[in-house]
Protein backbone atom coordinates (compact mmCIF):
# COMPACT_ATOMS: atom_id res chain seq x y z
CA UNK A 1 0.00 0.00 0.00
CA UNK A 2 1.47 3.68 -0.60
CA UNK A 3 1.60 5.95 2.06
CA UNK A 4 0.68 9.67 1.43
CA UNK A 5 1.61 12.31 3.50
CA UNK A 6 1.15 15.76 3.08
CA UNK A 7 3.14 18.34 5.92
CA UNK A 8 1.05 21.64 5.58
CA UNK A 9 2.24 24.70 6.02
CA UNK A 10 -0.46 27.99 5.18
CA UNK A 11 0.30 31.00 4.69
CA UNK A 12 -1.25 33.88 2.68
CA UNK A 13 1.22 35.14 0.03
CA UNK A 14 3.56 33.04 -2.05
CA UNK A 15 6.76 34.83 -3.54
CA UNK A 16 9.55 33.07 -3.97
CA UNK A 17 11.37 31.85 -1.16
CA UNK A 18 15.12 30.88 -0.70
CA UNK A 19 15.02 27.54 0.29
CA UNK A 20 17.71 24.73 -0.18
CA UNK A 21 16.49 20.98 -1.97
CA UNK A 22 18.50 18.53 -0.85
CA UNK A 23 18.27 14.71 -2.02
CA UNK A 24 16.67 12.97 1.37
CA UNK A 25 14.87 15.93 2.52
CA UNK A 26 11.51 15.75 3.74
CA UNK A 27 9.02 17.67 1.77
CA UNK A 28 5.64 18.68 2.09
CA UNK A 29 4.67 16.11 0.00
CA UNK A 30 6.23 12.53 0.91
CA UNK A 31 5.09 8.87 -0.81
CA UNK A 32 6.36 5.82 0.56
CA UNK A 33 6.14 3.12 -1.50
CA UNK A 34 5.23 0.48 0.75
CA UNK A 35 6.32 -2.61 -0.09
CA UNK A 36 9.30 -1.52 -1.94
CA UNK A 37 8.85 -2.23 -5.14
CA UNK A 38 11.19 -3.72 -7.40
CA UNK A 39 12.52 -3.71 -10.67
CA UNK A 40 13.99 -6.50 -12.43
CA UNK A 41 15.58 -8.01 -15.93
CA UNK A 42 16.08 -11.71 -16.50
CA UNK A 43 17.46 -11.83 -20.16
CA UNK A 44 16.48 -15.21 -20.07
CA UNK A 45 13.24 -15.59 -19.93
CA UNK A 46 12.94 -12.46 -21.35
CA UNK A 47 11.01 -9.58 -18.64
CA UNK A 48 9.28 -6.02 -19.54
CA UNK A 49 8.78 -4.90 -15.96
CA UNK A 50 7.10 -1.63 -15.39
CA UNK A 51 6.34 1.14 -12.33
CA UNK A 52 4.19 4.27 -12.82
CA UNK A 53 4.23 7.33 -10.28
CA UNK A 54 1.68 9.30 -9.99
CA UNK A 55 2.41 12.65 -9.20
CA UNK A 56 -0.52 14.61 -9.61
CA UNK A 57 -3.33 12.59 -9.02
CA UNK A 58 -5.07 12.93 -12.45
CA UNK A 59 -5.07 9.11 -13.16
CA UNK A 60 -2.02 9.09 -15.59
CA UNK A 61 1.64 8.51 -14.72
CA UNK A 62 3.90 11.30 -14.46
CA UNK A 63 7.00 9.19 -14.07
CA UNK A 64 7.59 5.46 -15.74
CA UNK A 65 10.34 3.04 -14.79
CA UNK A 66 11.13 -0.05 -16.74
CA UNK A 67 13.34 -2.85 -16.73
CA UNK A 68 14.00 -4.83 -19.87
CA UNK A 69 16.35 -7.82 -20.63
CA UNK A 70 15.62 -9.17 -24.27
CA UNK A 71 17.80 -10.96 -26.88
CA UNK A 72 17.27 -10.24 -30.81
CA UNK A 73 19.01 -10.28 -34.43
CA UNK A 74 19.53 -7.17 -33.64
CA UNK A 75 21.40 -7.19 -30.01
CA UNK A 76 20.37 -7.46 -26.03
CA UNK A 77 18.18 -4.98 -24.35
CA UNK A 78 19.39 -5.38 -20.47
CA UNK A 79 18.87 -1.91 -18.53
CA UNK A 80 16.49 -0.50 -16.18
CA UNK A 81 15.33 3.56 -17.59
CA UNK A 82 13.36 6.34 -16.02
CA UNK A 83 11.44 8.54 -17.78
CA UNK A 84 9.28 11.72 -17.77
CA UNK A 85 5.52 11.15 -19.15
CA UNK A 86 4.89 15.01 -17.71
CA UNK A 87 6.15 17.68 -20.41
CA UNK A 88 6.25 20.27 -17.37
CA UNK A 89 8.32 17.38 -15.23
CA UNK A 90 12.65 17.00 -15.50
CA UNK A 91 15.01 14.52 -14.50
CA UNK A 92 18.02 15.35 -13.44
CA UNK A 93 20.72 14.04 -15.73
CA UNK A 94 24.33 12.66 -14.72
CA UNK A 95 26.68 11.99 -17.49
CA UNK A 96 26.17 10.56 -21.16
CA UNK A 97 28.14 6.94 -21.81
CA UNK A 98 28.52 5.65 -25.18
CA UNK A 99 30.50 2.37 -26.51
CA UNK A 100 31.86 1.71 -30.27
CA UNK A 101 29.99 -0.39 -32.83
CA UNK A 102 32.45 -2.33 -34.62
CA UNK A 103 30.21 -3.34 -37.24
CA UNK A 104 28.81 0.53 -38.07
CA UNK A 105 31.68 2.90 -36.40
CA UNK A 106 28.81 4.75 -34.76
CA UNK A 107 28.52 5.77 -31.12
CA UNK A 108 25.59 3.60 -29.04
CA UNK A 109 24.57 6.68 -26.31
CA UNK A 110 23.39 5.96 -22.98
CA UNK A 111 22.09 9.22 -21.12
CA UNK A 112 22.76 8.55 -17.52
CA UNK A 113 20.57 9.68 -14.38
CA UNK A 114 22.42 11.52 -11.63
CA UNK A 115 22.71 9.05 -8.79
CA UNK A 116 22.70 11.91 -5.64
CA UNK A 117 23.48 10.52 -2.53
CA UNK A 118 21.68 12.16 0.76
CA UNK A 119 22.45 15.66 1.65
CA UNK A 120 23.55 16.23 -1.91
CA UNK A 121 21.86 19.07 -3.61
CA UNK A 122 18.97 18.65 -6.26
CA UNK A 123 19.13 22.18 -7.35
CA UNK A 124 22.59 23.51 -7.98
CA UNK A 125 23.69 26.16 -10.27
CA UNK A 126 25.51 23.46 -12.72
CA UNK A 127 22.52 21.18 -12.71
CA UNK A 128 21.33 19.69 -16.28
CA UNK A 129 17.61 18.45 -16.35
CA UNK A 130 16.43 15.95 -19.06
CA UNK A 131 12.69 15.88 -19.75
CA UNK A 132 12.85 12.40 -21.45
CA UNK A 133 14.74 9.17 -20.89
CA UNK A 134 17.41 8.52 -18.46
CA UNK A 135 18.98 4.96 -17.48
CA UNK A 136 19.96 3.51 -13.87
CA UNK A 137 21.85 0.80 -15.10
CA UNK A 138 22.26 0.02 -18.63
CA UNK A 139 24.37 -3.39 -19.90
CA UNK A 140 22.83 -3.78 -23.69
CA UNK A 141 24.76 -4.49 -26.47
CA UNK A 142 25.36 -5.39 -30.21
CA UNK A 143 28.12 -6.25 -32.64
CA UNK A 144 30.41 -6.98 -29.80
CA UNK A 145 29.90 -3.61 -27.80
CA UNK A 146 28.26 -3.68 -25.04
CA UNK A 147 27.51 -1.20 -22.15
CA UNK A 148 28.32 -0.85 -18.39
CA UNK A 149 26.47 1.85 -17.15
CA UNK A 150 26.16 0.62 -12.85
CA UNK A 151 25.59 4.57 -11.56
CA UNK A 152 22.96 3.36 -9.02
CA UNK A 153 24.17 0.01 -7.95
CA UNK A 154 25.44 -0.07 -4.07
CA UNK A 155 23.93 2.28 -2.29
CA UNK A 156 20.82 3.99 -1.73
CA UNK A 157 20.64 6.55 -4.18
CA UNK A 158 18.29 9.58 -5.17
CA UNK A 159 17.23 11.01 -8.96
CA UNK A 160 16.36 14.39 -8.71
CA UNK A 161 13.04 15.50 -10.51
CA UNK A 162 12.02 19.15 -11.13
CA UNK A 163 8.56 20.67 -11.86
CA UNK A 164 8.48 23.80 -13.83
CA UNK A 165 5.49 25.29 -15.44
CA UNK A 166 6.46 29.19 -16.10
CA UNK A 167 7.59 30.76 -13.45
CA UNK A 168 5.99 28.31 -10.98
CA UNK A 169 8.28 25.45 -10.00
CA UNK A 170 9.29 22.60 -7.52
CA UNK A 171 12.31 20.17 -6.63
CA UNK A 172 12.22 16.55 -5.10
CA UNK A 173 13.91 13.54 -5.03
CA UNK A 174 12.94 9.55 -5.38
CA UNK A 175 14.85 7.02 -3.78
CA UNK A 176 16.08 3.98 -5.32
CA UNK A 177 18.41 1.35 -4.52
CA UNK A 178 19.74 -1.39 -7.38
CA UNK A 179 21.35 -4.26 -5.66
CA UNK A 180 23.00 -5.38 -8.59
CA UNK A 181 23.02 -4.66 -12.32
CA UNK A 182 19.58 -6.19 -12.97
CA UNK A 183 17.40 -5.22 -10.20
CA UNK A 184 16.12 -2.13 -8.30
CA UNK A 185 14.21 -1.16 -5.24
CA UNK A 186 11.86 2.03 -5.87
CA UNK A 187 11.84 2.65 -1.69
CA UNK A 188 10.11 6.56 -1.37
CA UNK A 189 9.70 10.03 -3.14
CA UNK A 190 9.14 13.41 -1.49
CA UNK A 191 8.54 16.95 -3.98
CA UNK A 192 8.11 20.60 -2.41
CA UNK A 193 4.41 22.41 -2.52
CA UNK A 194 4.62 24.17 -6.20
CA UNK A 195 5.97 27.74 -5.13
CA UNK A 196 4.42 30.34 -7.48
CA UNK A 197 6.67 33.15 -8.87
CA UNK A 198 5.12 36.43 -8.81
CA UNK A 199 6.65 38.96 -11.22
CA UNK A 200 5.57 41.77 -9.15
CA UNK A 201 5.16 42.88 -5.41
CA UNK A 202 2.89 45.73 -5.31
CA UNK A 203 -0.16 43.27 -4.29
CA UNK A 204 -2.55 44.82 -1.80
CA UNK A 205 -2.62 43.54 1.94
CA UNK A 206 -6.18 41.03 2.00
CA UNK A 207 -7.05 38.38 4.49
CA UNK A 208 -8.44 35.26 4.01
CA UNK A 209 -11.10 33.52 6.31
CA UNK A 210 -11.87 31.10 7.53
CA UNK A 211 -9.02 29.26 5.64
CA UNK A 212 -8.92 26.49 6.07
CA UNK A 213 -12.71 25.74 5.06
CA UNK A 214 -14.98 23.31 3.54
CA UNK A 215 -14.87 25.62 0.40
CA UNK A 216 -16.63 28.97 1.16
CA UNK A 217 -14.08 31.84 1.75
CA UNK A 218 -14.19 35.43 1.98
CA UNK A 219 -11.00 37.57 0.60
CA UNK A 220 -11.52 40.87 2.87
CA UNK A 221 -10.00 44.56 2.28
CA UNK A 222 -9.71 43.65 -1.47
CA UNK A 223 -9.95 46.51 -4.06
CA UNK A 224 -12.88 45.58 -6.22
CA UNK A 225 -13.22 49.14 -8.49
CA UNK A 226 -14.08 47.79 -12.00
CA UNK A 227 -14.19 44.49 -10.72
CA UNK A 228 -13.36 41.67 -13.76
CA UNK A 229 -14.42 38.15 -13.13
CA UNK A 230 -12.31 37.29 -16.23
CA UNK A 231 -9.23 38.39 -14.32
CA UNK A 232 -9.79 36.07 -11.32
CA UNK A 233 -8.52 32.43 -11.53
CA UNK A 234 -8.29 29.45 -8.85
CA UNK A 235 -6.01 26.76 -9.60
CA UNK A 236 -4.68 23.66 -7.92
CA UNK A 237 -0.99 23.21 -7.00
CA UNK A 238 -0.01 22.18 -10.51
CA UNK A 239 -0.86 25.10 -12.27
CA UNK A 240 -4.63 23.68 -13.26
CA UNK A 241 -7.90 25.45 -13.28
CA UNK A 242 -11.03 24.31 -11.39
CA UNK A 243 -14.85 25.59 -11.08
CA UNK A 244 -15.77 27.61 -8.58
CA UNK A 245 -18.30 30.65 -8.52
CA UNK A 246 -17.80 34.17 -6.26
CA UNK A 247 -20.17 37.23 -4.82
CA UNK A 248 -19.63 40.36 -4.70
CA UNK A 249 -20.22 41.69 -1.35
CA UNK A 250 -18.68 45.61 -0.85
CA UNK A 251 -14.62 45.21 -0.54
CA UNK A 252 -15.54 41.51 0.50
CA UNK A 253 -15.52 38.91 -2.28
CA UNK A 254 -16.77 35.29 -1.41
CA UNK A 255 -15.06 32.49 -3.49
CA UNK A 256 -17.31 29.32 -3.13
CA UNK A 257 -15.85 26.12 -4.49
CA UNK A 258 -17.22 22.95 -5.99
CA UNK A 259 -18.82 21.16 -3.74
CA UNK A 260 -16.61 17.82 -5.68
CA UNK A 261 -13.53 20.00 -5.59
CA UNK A 262 -11.03 17.50 -3.65
CA UNK A 263 -8.96 18.58 -0.36
CA UNK A 264 -5.69 20.70 -0.51
CA UNK A 265 -4.12 24.05 -1.43
CA UNK A 266 -5.74 25.92 -4.47
CA UNK A 267 -4.15 29.73 -5.51
CA UNK A 268 -6.99 32.44 -5.95
CA UNK A 269 -5.40 35.24 -8.16
CA UNK A 270 -6.52 38.25 -9.03
CA UNK A 271 -4.81 40.94 -11.32
CA UNK A 272 -5.94 43.65 -13.49
CA UNK A 273 -5.07 47.44 -14.10
CA UNK A 274 -7.12 48.85 -11.46
CA UNK A 275 -5.85 46.03 -8.47
CA UNK A 276 -4.37 42.94 -7.94
CA UNK A 277 -4.38 40.44 -5.32
CA UNK A 278 -3.73 36.65 -4.52
CA UNK A 279 -4.55 34.11 -1.40
CA UNK A 280 -3.54 30.24 -0.57
CA UNK A 281 -6.85 28.71 0.25
CA UNK A 282 -6.78 25.08 2.02
CA UNK A 283 -9.83 23.17 1.30
CA UNK A 284 -10.40 20.73 4.26
CA UNK A 285 -12.79 18.70 5.94
CA UNK A 286 -13.62 20.80 8.97
CA UNK A 287 -16.75 21.61 11.17
CA UNK A 288 -17.22 25.74 10.72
Amino acid sequence: MKKTLLLIFASLYFPVLAQTFNAGTLFEVYNDIDPDTMLNYVVTPYTDETYGINLFDDGAPDILFTARGSVSSSGSAAYIKVQSLNPNLYLLFGRSDSVLVPATLAWDITKVAKPLLVTEPIDEPTAVWDNGTLFLTDHSGHSGANKNVNDFVGLEKFIGIKYENGSNFSYGWIRVKCPDEDSCLIKDLSYSQVIIGVEENNEQTVQVFPNPSNGNFYIHNADLTSFDANKLSLTNMYGQRVGFSYELKGKDLKIVTEDNLSQGFYLLKYNSKTGSFSGKLLKASIDE
